[in-house]
């Protein structure tokens, strides 16, 4: 018995532990901590990811290989996204311009969708002040333009949802379509839209559309 365990340890070392942590070209970075993360998104262009952190107050970023980039500040941003040239957008629960005050301590909430560019700079898209509608999820489109799904909480027994969109570069949102619960969103590699809808029936009746 001896010689067969100093035959595997003389083979060996070769099976690694199942606690072991793999190589990485991200070993010895100092780790981030994530604190409310609640969106991603995923850069069509050198794929890095960013990452919405409402507890951070800021968006993340992350190379392919897992490495640190350089991060923004935010106030309180929970959607994110990338248009097709790699320009950033992401969406803020209480976007205060540049004036320093602690969004925890404003009553209200006003979200607003942030482009940043990648040649740098911010561009604010449009500021929702209207407080009857909520923002639940967000999506750029192809054009540069961005799709906002809303619930009426004025009336949510009611199921009225829409989609909006704002113009690319910023401007008054249109309507897009009338729904019910809209949740989710999600642009394909073909560019068409698909919409999540919740149902407050007991989980009954949910559906999923291409729009």
């Amino acid at each position: 018995a001896g010689r067969r365990d100093a035959q595997r340890r003389g083979r060996g070392g070769g099976k690694k532990s199942e606690t072991e942590p793999e190589d990485s070209s991200a070993a010895g970075q100092e780790a981030v901590a994530l604190q409310n993360p609640s969106a991603l998104a995923r850069s069509p262009v050198d794929g890095h990811v960013a990452v919405a952190d409402e507890g951070a107050r800021k968006i993340f970023r992350f190379s392919p290989d897992g490495l640190k980039l350089p991060d923004f500040d935010a106030n309180l941003p929970f959607q994110v996204g990338f248009d097709p040239e790699g320009n950033l957008y992401y969406m803020d629960r209480k976007f205060l311009k540049d004036r320093d005050i602690d969004p925890r301590e404003v009553k209200g909430d006003f979200p607003t969708v942030v482009m940043r560019p990648l040649a740098g700079g911010r561009i604010v898209m449009h500021e929702f002040l209207d407080g009857d509608w909520d923002q639940t999820a967000m999506a750029v489109m192809a054009d540069g333009s961005v799709v906002i799904a809303q619930v009426w909480v004025a009336d949510i027994e009611n199921e009225r949802g829409r989609l909006v969109v704002i113009p690319p570069g910023g401007g008054v949102p249109e309507t897009m379509v009338e729904l019910d619960l809209p949740q989710a969103l999600y642009v394909d590699s073909d560019g068409a839209l698909w919409v999540g809808e919740k149902s407050l029936d007991e989980g009954v009746g949910g559906r999923l559309l291409k729009v």
